[in-house]
């Protein structure tokens, strides 16, 4: 967790761990409320089926009891005894049926083929009420226990209700007379035994379910929470067909509506998340921990990012910082391929930049104060140079040898030039300096050397750096003169191009071996090292090309006869460097 120690990727951690949470925590809100819906579809699909399982039966036992009736009314011995039973009490019912008989003849019984009827289907009924319009007589089923009766009850009896679905599910049907189809015999009334019709339908496994009617309510599984039933009679009493109820912090009861129209009940089931989390708890459990990994994994994923590209940060400037104490080491690229990467190029370039500039500044500045002190030691008291040599001229003159005094004073002036003009002369000024020179020569090997000066006022206009031909002509002296050979000659020459100067230093003394020759020019051409026992040959080379900006050229060759030739070509329309750099 280095990269915490930065600031920019400390920030950059956060936006992306707040980030990451964020989408993490979507994301599994989003999870669980697909299992939620899924859930929630669950239930509905389960209380829609509910629903139809039940309707299906009270259907089918509405068709049982309708074709018991018509069978009923079309077994007429059947149908004798039934109407005797339907109007009359106990005693009346058990008179008229010994009356009807002729002792021989077995009689129909209706109450035992209702019995019969019941039992055939399970004891699904429970009651069925005779009701003529003066009295009311009943039925009651019980497994285990047999059929009882009871005669003669009010019609309006509080042993029957349509709303009471908890009792039973009353089925009315209205009975004509046979007699006379136009006159009402009356009604037979089943009460259909909810819990067989209802119970065996609700196979239900998340939540509650209520078969309510406007009076009472069946719950699946039983419900003895208060809060909850009444819950359930606020759902019955809206007309809504689905909704929730917020019943705590993260807990919503969801709740579906199926109303009967034709047999007057509603099925409501609900479900709360808190269930549904209870439920599965594997899965919500599932969610939450792969949501967790994947949070842990990405991120380990960002530190350790972070964590490679603040160590390459930290390496940068463990370097700048060593850069600045002077220590300009090479940076370790490494293996990336990114901006960082080309930061740290554009660092080691610079780095190496600096490092030739100051090598180069260092050299420089060596060769400056080497210059400086040069300079310092050849200031130290010149006139005494000068009045020293006066003296030996005055000498000399007294002694009536004019030549030593002219040698004398061509040397004076040369010195006097050399280390008081100025750096940056005309061409004509060097060829003064270079002409002392040569009379002084003339003037050692008297008789023996002989020189010779041709170059045009064109060129001796031009500016150049100032003590340079000397040089070119000492190495005559050095290595080209013959002390033997009476006729010993230097000729300096200059000629116009038409797109350079050239100026030619010839003689007439030894020649140079071909292979040294070509290494000569090598060297010049390219720059280095001062060519061995060739006095100032690279040092006039280097000043001209810094003198005229590399717009000169100088070559050594071999004359057909005897001698070399030094040419030195200036290109026209170039651009000296200014004095001062000089």
């Amino acid at each position: 967790m280095q990269f915490l120690k930065i600031k920019v990727y400390r920030n950059n951690f956060i936006i992306y761990i707040s980030s990451l949470l964020i989408i993490c925590i979507i994301l599994g809100a989003s999870l669980c409320s697909m299992v939620i819906n899924d859930q929630l579809q669950k239930n509905e699909n389960a209380t829609m089926n509910a629903f139809n399982r039940i309707e299906a039966n009270l259907d089918l036992t509405e068709n049982k009891i309708d074709n018991y009736i018509l069978y009923l009314y079309s077994n007429k011995p059947l149908l004798r005894d039934f109407i005797c039973f339907f109007g009359n009490n106990a005693e009346t019912y058990l008179t008229n049926r010994l009356d009807s008989s002729d002792g021989t003849t077995q009689i129909s019984s209706v109450l035992d083929d209702l019995q019969q009827f019941v039992f055939n289907n399970q004891f699904i009924v429970k009651q069925i009420a005779f009701q003529s319009p003066d009295h009311m007589n009943l039925m009651y089923f019980k497994e285990n226990q047999g059929t009882s009766f009871q005669f003669s009850l009010p019609n309006n009896s509080t042993l029957l209700s349509e709303n009471d679905i908890s009792f039973g599910y009353v089925y009315s049907k209205e009975l004509m007379n046979p007699q006379n189809i136009t006159k009402p015999l009356g009604k037979i009334k089943f009460v259909i035994n909810s819990e067989k019709t209802v119970a065996g339908s609700v196979n239900y496994g998340i939540g509650k379910v209520a078969v309510m009617s406007a009076k009472t309510s069946m719950y699946y599984p039983p419900v003895q929470d208060q809060k909850l039933k009444q819950d359930f009679q606020e759902i019955y009493a809206e007309n809504n067909t689905r909704g929730k109820i917020q019943s705590g912090f993260l807990n919503t009861l969801y709740y579906n509506v199926y109303s009967s129209k034709a047999h007057g009940f509603k099925l409501v089931s609900t479900v709360s998340t808190y269930e549904i989390i209870d439920n599965n708890k594997p899965l919500f459990l599932l969610i939450v921990v792969g949501i967790f990994l994947i949070f842990a994994l990405m991120f380990t994923v960002i530190a350790v990012f972070m964590t490679h590209d603040a160590k390459y940060l930290n390496r940068m400037l463990l370097t700048i910082g060593a850069a600045k104490s002077g220590n300009f080491k090479e940076f370790e690229l490494g293996k990336r391929n990114d901006e960082l990467r080309m930061i740290a190029q554009e660092l080691n370039e610079m780095y190496a930049q600096l490092n030739r500039y100051i090598d180069t500044e260092y050299k420089l500045k060596l060769k400056q104060k080497d210059t400086e002190m040069k300079m310092l030691q050849r200031q130290v008291n010149p006139h005494f140079l000068y009045n020293t040599l006066e003296i030996i001229r005055s000498c000399a003159l007294v002694n009536h040898d004019e030549q030593v005094a002219d040698a004398i004073s061509n040397l004076g002036a040369m010195f006097r030039d050399v280390v008081k003009s100025e750096d940056v002369i005309t061409i004509g000024q060097e060829l003064e300096i270079l002409t002392r020179y040569l009379k002084i020569m003339e003037f050692k090997f008297s008789g023996s050397f002989y020189y010779q000066i041709d170059v045009p006022p064109e060129i001796r206009s031009l500016k150049t750096v100032k003590f340079w031909m000397q040089p070119l002509c000492e190495n005559f002296f050095v290595h080209g003169y013959d002390k033997n050979c009476a006729f010993n000659l230097l000729i300096v020459s200059g000629t116009i191009e038409p797109d350079a100067y050239v100026i030619e230093i010839k003689n007439n003394g030894e020649k140079i071996e071909q292979n040294d020759l070509e290494s000569i020019n090598e060297q010049l051409r390219n720059g280095g090292e001062e060519p061995h026992g060739k006095i100032g040959l690279m040092n006039v080379c280097s000043r001209l090309r810094f003198f005229y900006d590399n717009h000169v050229a100088m070559t050594i060759s071999n004359n057909p006869e005897a001698g070399v030739t030094i040419s030195v070509r200036i290109e026209k329309e170039n651009e000296h460097v200014s004095s001062a750099d000089c």
